[in-house]
């Protein structure tokens, strides 16, 4: 089993933290070790592999068409528009994120 980091898988996938914590809130396979998240390289690659689309098959780009406040996840706030606080939408806690 090799483990990764946060900033190793990155790498690894090419990736952006933000769209790592989004395919994590996909179902993107990971070990929590204390306030770390760690993730197995050969459950993250077959995860991967998992996604991939058949010939043929189409994107669903439905929840892109949607207004942000509609996303799930994210909150309206009084005037109607999607919350610029990243603290209501991060899937993990804020401590676990300094990786």
């Amino acid at each position: 089993m090799t483990l990764l980091t946060v900033k190793e898988l990155m790498a690894l996938l090419r990736v952006k933290r933000s769209t790592l914590y989004a395919l994590r809130e996909q179902g993107l396979p990971a070990i929590r070790i204390g306030r770390s998240i760690r993730f197995d390289r050969d459950e993250v690659v077959a995860w991967v592999r998992s996604q991939r689309l058949a010939p043929g098959e189409k994107l669903n780009l439905e929840e892109e068409a949607r207004p942000a406040t509609e996303r799930p996840g994210r909150r309206a706030t009084a005037s109607g528009s999607a919350s610029g606080n990243r603290a209501e939408t991060h899937p993990l806690p804020r401590a676990a994120s300094r990786y």
